[in-house]
């Protein structure tokens, strides 16, 4: 598995290449916390996840691309609510641009059908959340390893206004400051 920090319209993020998702995912938190323009599914999208999960994705971020190594690849990145990673590269994004992942060397290597090839390979040596797969835990569990699973969840409430919602952006001369006064 290769993870590291990469560019994601412009705001850095934590990313996953995952070669055994078929499409891209980002974090519904990281989504809100950046406030990138989500747009909807033309229906709602069923994901599972490898611990028997079943998510739902209803929306996507409007033109997205991703940096790596000052390549700038569009993706389609659909929002989910997934907290481990900020945004996750599945084969949508690797086999268009003719990735390879080298699980030794830690690296993915690009070579889109139009354009110079280029890899990305994670820098340092620890990386934190340390991710290991679930068939590693189990073996290592049975093992004896001591462990512990711990997940940290954001309860704050974030920020509401009237702008902040969709409807009222696209008709702000019908919303006046009176109506706003009152929310």
């Amino acid at each position: 598995m290769v993870t590291g920090t990469l560019p994601i319209l412009g705001h850095y993020a934590f990313v996953l290449f995952d070669s055994g998702s078929s499409h891209s995912f980002i974090s519904s938190v990281f989504v809100q916390h950046v406030g990138f323009e989500v747009e909807p599914l033309n229906g709602v999208s069923s994901v599972s996840t490898l611990s028997g999960e079943v998510l739902l994705s209803k929306e996507k971020i409007k033109a997205c691309w991703v940096e790596i190594t000052n390549q700038m690849l569009d993706v389609t990145l659909l929002v989910l609510d997934m907290q481990d990673f900020d945004v996750i590269l599945g084969m949508d994004l690797l086999s268009a641009n003719h990735a390879s992942i080298d699980c030794f060397r830690k690296e993915v290597v690009f070579n889109p059908p139009s354009g110079t090839s280029f890899k990305f390979k994670r820098a340092g040596i620890v990386c934190i959340p340390k991710v290991i797969s679930a068939m590693k835990a189990s073996k290592l569990l049975s093992q004896g390893t001591w462990s512990i699973l711990a997940s940290v969840v954001d309860t704050r409430e974030p920020e509401v206004s009237l702008s902040s919602e969709p409807v009222v952006r696209e008709y702000p001369d019908i919303f006046s400051d009176e109506l706003k006064a009152i929310g």
